[in-house]
């Protein structure tokens, strides 16, 4: 159900700076690709602390953070892939495609 699988994808760490907030950390070589359904889970957490997300591009040995509330912005952009294994009915493993491009040309 649904609170299983907000407290199944929770963010990977809990970061304490100016302020407390959740990191996601995710890799790609020219995209990133975030499962739609841990997507929604991330902005429930978004709601107790502010998710951040680091993405690495291996294409470019480079990290990028964004902020889910800026990030939520751009989804809508987004196209949708599937994984093809494992479709299990809580999780049918369709994903965004986050390209670097977006920052490469000043996108975001």
């Amino acid at each position: 159900d649904r609170k299983n699988r907000v407290v199944r994808n929770a963010p990977d760490f809990i970061v304490i700076n100016k302020r407390l907030s959740f990191v996601e950390v995710k890799g790609g070589w020219y995209a990133i690709n975030l499962k739609i359904k841990d997507f929604e889970s991330y902005e429930e957490w978004n709601n107790t602390l502010k998710v951040f997300y680091c993405f690495y591009f291996y294409n470019v040995k480079k990290f990028i953070s964004v902020s889910h509330d800026t990030l939520i912005k751009y989804i809508p952009l987004c196209k949708i892939g599937q994984y093809k294994k494992d479709v299990k009915k809580y999780d049918d493993k369709k994903y965004y495609i986050i390209p670097y491009k977006w920052w490469e040309k000043g996108l975001i």
